[in-house]
């Protein structure tokens, strides 16, 4: 599973065959479910059309210091993309070309008014920095290689998307970036990391490492997956993760007392057998944690994200 906004390890999948439509020889189909309840969940290249997905993301962060007060920021980013496979090798590999449609952003900052783009509605001022950036972002296109189990291998024309990321501002680039590139690729086609083939009620677990909202502090979180259920073509996976920050290795949290006070995430991962790719990705987080300085500087922060992948056309 590949979640918005947070960088995800790839991992090749040693369980993958000669084709991606049909894991191994004995295992089931694509779109069935044998009767001991087992679903491939490898990515259908081979029977892939142009699909359109939308994302759309809301996040919320609270920032209490002790001697500024509190500070909040309320973001809303919705992302229309369109995903299709210009190659489809034996091996079980592809090439794959990401088109971004649209591009609509909201922000309400501490201390600052409201800023609004949408790239169909509202492009914004030519002079204005914030739109000049999102403009060019709601036009990019680039193709990229996918392993056979899901996993970007490589990024082919992505000079222009790497110019153009270079030019957004700090309130935005955070939600445009390398990482949420990759992961909506990822997303689209891995249901799987580790394996094709799953059995209706197995789990498993797959870990991601990041970094600490707001700052620098590596971590790890270690996700836990079950295939719920697999019926009339679709499988739903759910899960949950937790959080581990390694404190003190970076320049915020270095000589403090720091620690997770609460955290809470958790998905619902709708996969489509029969077309082997992704129907919609709903993933719910929140983090609380509190940053102790010894004095005036110390702070606690909240961050809430709720983000929905769907394909829309």
């Amino acid at each position: 599973m590949r979640t918005a906004l947070l960088l995800v390890l790839a991992a090749l999948a040693p369980m993958v065959g000669a084709c991606s439509d049909g894991g191994a020889a004995s295992g089931p189909r694509p779109g069935e479910v044998t009767a001991d309840g087992r679903v491939d969940l490898a990515p259908g290249y081979q029977r892939a059309t142009p699909t359109v997905y939308q994302h759309e993301l809301a996040s919320h962060d609270i920032q209490i210091v002790q001697l500024a007060g509190t500070m909040e920021t309320r973001a809303e980013v919705d992302r229309r993309f369109e995903v299709s496979v210009v190659e489809a090798r034996p091996d079980g590999s592809a090439v794959v070309r990401f088109a971004m449609r649209h591009v609509r952003f909201h922000i309400e900052p501490p201390g600052a008014n409201p800023y609004d783009f949408d790239s169909d509605t509202n492009p914004g001022a030519e002079d204005d920095p914030v739109a000049e950036a999102l403009r060019g972002l709601a036009g990019l296109a680039f193709q990229a290689e996918m392993g056979a189990d899901g996993s970007v291998t490589r990024l082919i024309d992505y000079d222009e998307v790497r110019r153009q990321l270079r030019r957004p501002p700090d309130k935005v680039i955070s939600f445009f970036d390398d990482a949420w590139f990759i992961s909506a690729l990822e997303s689209v086609w891995q249901a799987s990391e580790s394996a094709q083939v799953r059995t209706i009620g197995e789990t498993w677990t797959t870990s991601e490492e990041s970094r600490l909202p707001g700052g620098d502090a590596p971590a790890t979180t270690t996700f836990t997956h079950t295939l719920d259920e697999a019926a009339n073509g679709v499988a739903v996976i759910t899960g949950s993760g937790d959080m581990v920050i390694e404190w003190g290795l970076d320049s915020q949290t270095r000589g403090t007392d720091s620690q997770i006070e609460d955290q809470a995430f958790t998905f619902t991962q709708t996969w489509s057998l029969e077309r082997g790719n992704l129907e919609s990705l709903v993933v719910d987080s929140m983090i609380e944690y509190f940053v102790n300085y010894g004095g005036a500087l110390d702070q606690r922060v909240t961050r809430t994200l709720n983000s929905s992948l769907r394909r829309v056309e």
